[in-house]
């Protein structure tokens, strides 16, 4: 009776490989945020901005209206840039800083349900 029920023999012995090995020395210190990582998890990324209705039926009209645009994103990509462009240069840099700021939060987020995904 030397089978469990798993299936896996209680005689057989493993071995283990105990051998001293040196430290990986990193060419550049892990600063947990790098460019590869944002491009794959803010690529194609999408969002919801739930919205009341009023809004959304008059930026529904505005995006027919307007012949340049053939998607939503296209139109609201074009009003935050209107916004940020009049921005002064103190709030300018305090928005670099929030957004910058919110991207790593983001990826941070993706990383640890890619991550619980994987260990499944």
């Amino acid at each position: 009776m030397s089978r469990l029920l798993g299936g896996k023999d209680q005689n057989k012995k493993t071995t283990r490989n105990n051998e001293y090995k040196e430290d990986f020395i990193p060419q550049e210190p892990y600063s947990g945020f790098s460019e590869e990582i944002e491009k794959k998890y803010l690529k194609d990324d999408r969002g919801t901005i739930r919205i009341p209705n009023e809004n959304k039926l008059e930026f529904d009209a505005l995006l027919d209206i307007e012949e340049d645009y053939q998607y939503s994103y296209e139109l609201f990509a074009e009003l935050v840039y209107d916004k940020v462009k009049n921005l002064s240069k103190e709030k300018h840099e305090e928005y670099q800083m929030q957004l910058n700021r919110l991207k790593k939060k983001h990826i941070q987020k993706e990383l640890k349900k890619a991550e619980r995904k994987n260990q499944k």
